[in-house]
């Protein structure tokens, strides 16, 4: 049941609604582009509370034009903006959350809404045309891929930053500063679940404490990514786990409990840091790198913190492509994402990629360098930039 009620605030206006499984916000900045978010919270409230807060959370939306929807995005809205609505993946959202405000501040006529729904969510509104752009963890999948074609929908496909999916715990376990890849695999195999429950099932001397499982959901990228990496397989994976698109949720949880192991995107650590400690990866692999790795910006840069390092992407649809202030837009986040990547714990690519994503978008080139075949393990800044242009992001949709 919903719990609590926002407030007006200076030049912010915004509103919560609580419930047991989810926490809801819209908050609208100075720049008036709406927000929003799931927390998992807990409690309860009374009827005229519940009625006051549908009642406020009623009045946000209408503030804002009830948002992008899932109207024609070519249109403008009833405020008379032009509205431009991404959707996808939780960790690449900090950084479009700031490219857009950045872009709002030089172009008040256009608001940005920016969703985080994970990537696989991401790619069905992509393919259902309720997305103009789509912020993806992981390259395409051939299904995605052959599901946009079925509708008559293709994309142009640019990478922007990469990422470290980091395995973390709470500041209060003093036993565990790395893990190798073997032991994550035991921990997270279908095999595990109800079977391992205990840290010292991965090591001996570990204590016999109960182990907490915190992690994505199927809809994420980094879930895919993750499975893929550790276990072989996209969406292999034990079951009996908390499981969260939401990225801020998993952060509150693993910060909350002595006896957690989550994993997420880099950028949500880094902004956590005083509340999450990160673990050393080995791979077993000295070529990568002679024992276990942290995952810091320069071991990504460098290919060692491996296999969890990942290029991520925006999917461009290729009707919104053709809509001036999308145009403009992508322009801007290919422009800016240099300098902004690093502001929210995402890790630049080298200029020159960037420069040649801007060419490939202004001559629509659609299409998916990776042949549907979702997330690849391993692969590092030193592939993306050794491949050949035409290797690189020129394989079309087959």
């Amino acid at each position: 049941m919903l719990k609590g009620l926002g407030a007006s605030n200076g030049g912010n206006v915004g509103g919560d609604c609580y419930c047991d499984a989810f926490r809801w916000r819209w908050t609208r900045g100075v720049s008036g582009r709406m927000e929003h978010e799931g927390r998992n919270r807990g409690g309860w409230m009374d009827r005229s509370s519940l009625t006051n807060c549908l009642s406020a959370g009623l009045l946000v939306l209408l503030s804002f034009g009830l948002g992008c929807g899932v109207r024609h995005h070519r249109e403008q809205s009833p405020s008379g903006t032009t509205c431009i609505r991404m959707t996808g993946s939780s960790t690449l959202y900090p950084l479009s959350v700031l490219v857009a405000e950045q872009f709002e501040g030089q172009h008040p006529g256009v608001r940005v809404e920016v969703v985080s729904t994970g990537s696989g969510a991401g790619f069905r509104d992509l393919c259902a045309r309720q997305a103009d752009i789509v912020n993806a963890s992981r390259p395409v999948r051939k299904t995605e891929l052959n599901t946009c074609r079925e509708m008559g929908i293709e994309f142009v496909e640019l990478p922007v930053a990469f990422d470290a999916i980091c395995v973390v715990v709470n500041p209060a376990n003093t036993w565990a500063r790395s893990i190798t890849v073997e032991q994550l695999r035991r921990l997270w195999e279908p095999e595990a679940e109800g079977r391992v429950r205990r840290w010292n099932q991965l090591r001996p001397d570990w204590p016999a404490e109960p182990i907490h499982l915190y992690g994505p959901g199927p809809a994420s990228g980094t879930f895919d990514y993750f499975t893929e990496a550790i276990l072989g397989a996209e969406g292999v994976s034990r079951h009996d786990y908390s499981a969260s698109e939401d990225d801020g949720v998993l952060v509150e949880k693993v910060a909350a409990d002595p006896y957690a192991l989550g994993y997420f995107g880099l950028s949500h650590y880094l902004r956590n840091r005083e509340s999450l400690v990160a673990l050393a990866i080995d791979d077993a692999n000295d070529t990568n790198g002679r024992g276990a790795q942290p995952p810091t910006v320069d071991n990504v840069i460098r290919a060692v913190y491996q296999p969890l390092s990942r290029p991520l992407f925006l999917y461009v649809s290729d009707t919104a492509r053709f809509n001036p202030e999308v145009q403009i837009f992508v322009e801007f986040y290919l422009r800016h994402a240099p300098q902004l990547a690093g502001k929210v714990g995402c890790i630049p690519l080298r200029a020159d990629l960037y420069n040649w994503a801007l060419e490939r978008f202004k001559q629509d080139r659609f299409g998916s360098a990776f042949g549907g075949a979702g997330a690849i393990a391993g692969l590092t800044m030193s592939d993306l930039f050794d491949m050949s242009l035409e290797d690189l992001l020129d394989v079309p949709i087959e």
